[in-house]
């Protein structure tokens, strides 16, 4: 991968670094606040609620804002 982003071929690498930020995915589009901590736990263990009935009825039982509706 360096030699693929790599636009300075004749110089010399001092620092390769890493970064990775907001964890989010499909089920998780929310990232947590340390400012925000208490009401963010209660919208985590909503969260994780209604996933468990999606699971069990279906992802049509229960849609959430963010997703389209294509009828």
């Amino acid at each position: 991968m360096i030699k693929k982003l790599d636009n300075h071929i004749t110089h010399k690498k001092h620092y390769i670094g890493i970064s990775a930020s907001n964890f989010s995915n499909a089920h998780n589009q929310k990232t947590f606040s340390l400012i925000d901590y208490e009401r963010d736990k209660k919208f985590k263990a909503l969260n994780e609620k209604l996933l468990k009935i999606r699971d069990k009825y279906g992802v049509d039982i229960i849609r959430y804002g963010s997703e389209l509706n294509i009828n």
